[in-house]
């Protein structure tokens, strides 16, 4: 596998390698285009976090070279939800966070502090990115983070609502381990109190195929070196 054949105009570095992966990537690239990103100067470095617990994060390291912006960019996205919900990743999750990265370099160039993440002018850029995206805090979407948070050693939970619904994970803490303990952690819909799950074999097929994707994902990540960025 290489993803040396791989180039996105607008994108320095990336480690698309899946079809939805390349999808996204390429809107990625579109977006940046709709909006002048001074990409000579500020390098764009997209990667797709399997580990990533949120559906996108980014990272804006921009100084001001002759009042103009010089650095990188990086952006992190949840591939798996490209897998589980991939219009809402290309309609929103995607204008959203370019926003942010956006809003990050708009705020170097001015001179000027973001009070909120979420203001107008991120709102605006958002718009301005995908006229019919939502710009809200939390972008609406079918993401299951749940097989992402028991790959990274969290606690299968299950309340009383039943079938797959039932089933929830929390980080492994000394303080949610007394919760389940003392019957404090309840389910907000059911009321009834969680209890720890112990193995896999009561899990829902959804969370079970996620893993098993997740390992694959791990085995040629770790056979392939150049996608572990």
């Amino acid at each position: 596998m290489t993803t040396e054949n791989l180039k996105f105009p607008l994108i320095t570095q990336h480690n698309a390698e899946y079809p939805r992966e390349v999808q996204a990537a390429k809107e990625v690239s579109r977006l940046l285009t709709k909006v002048e990103f001074p990409s000579q100067d500020v390098w764009v470095d997209l990667r797709f976090d399997y580990a990533l617990v949120e559906h996108s994060s980014s990272n804006v390291d921009v100084m001001l070279i002759r009042g103009q912006p010089h650095g990188i960019v990086r952006i992190n996205l949840q591939a798996l939800y490209l897998m589980q919900d991939f219009e809402s990743m290309l309609m929103e999750v995607i204008p959203h966070e370019l926003a942010h990265v956006l809003h990050g370099v708009k705020a170097k160039v001015d001179g000027f502090t973001i009070e909120k993440v979420h203001d107008d002018i991120w709102q605006h850029l958002v718009f301005k990115l995908q006229p019919d995206a939502e710009p809200l805090p939390k972008v609406k979407g079918e993401f299951d983070d749940r097989a992402v948070r028991l790959s990274k050693g969290g606690i299968l939970i299950q309340c009383e609502c039943g079938e797959d619904e039932s089933f929830a994970v929390i980080a492994n803490t000394a303080g949610n381990s007394a919760k389940l303990r003392t019957e404090d952690h309840k389910c907000g819909t059911c009321k009834f109190p969680y209890h720890r799950v112990d193995g896999q074999t009561l899990l829902p097929q959804r969370i079970k195929d996620d893993l098993a994707f997740l390992e694959r994902i791990q085995c040629i990540k770790f056979q392939h070196p150049h996608l572990q960025r």
